[in-house]
């Protein structure tokens, strides 16, 4: 099993060698240059996390809650994985920014409260 970096694991963010800043007082992760296993957005949000921003960073694979209650930012990202979040609701702004997505992405009766953004993304599966 591999060992993943023990501070980002417990905000359900699972990375080996990650370079983080956990900002506990804005309740903001923020995350830049790094390979990301797996993202679990229950865990985020039972820890209270307020704001995900990831940068430059490649993405294996994200499991979204059912509802989402935080402002989520991708920037220049790559998705290895299938993006799947059918019937799941954001209540804040979910931007794509320029990322890459290598597999399918459905968002199929998904509802958003605030803005949603894919400027200049790709989407290279059908």
């Amino acid at each position: 099993m591999k060992e993943f970096d023990k501070k980002l694991a417990q905000y359900g963010i699972f990375t080996i060698n990650g370079v983080e800043n956990i900002d506990l007082i804005k309740k903001e992760i923020v995350l830049e240059n790094i390979s990301i296993e797996r993202i679990d957005f229950n865990i985020l949000q039972e820890k209270g996390i307020k704001r995900l921003i990831i940068k430059n960073s490649e993405i294996l694979e994200i499991y979204f809650s059912k509802t989402n209650n935080f402002f989520i930012y991708f920037l220049n990202c790559d998705f290895k994985c299938k993006l799947i979040a059918k019937k799941c609701i954001f209540q804040d702004q979910v931007k794509f920014i320029k990322c890459i997505f290598e597999k399918c992405v459905d968002f199929n009766a998904s509802k958003f409260k605030s803005k949603v953004s894919f400027t200049i993304s790709i989407f290279k599966e059908n």
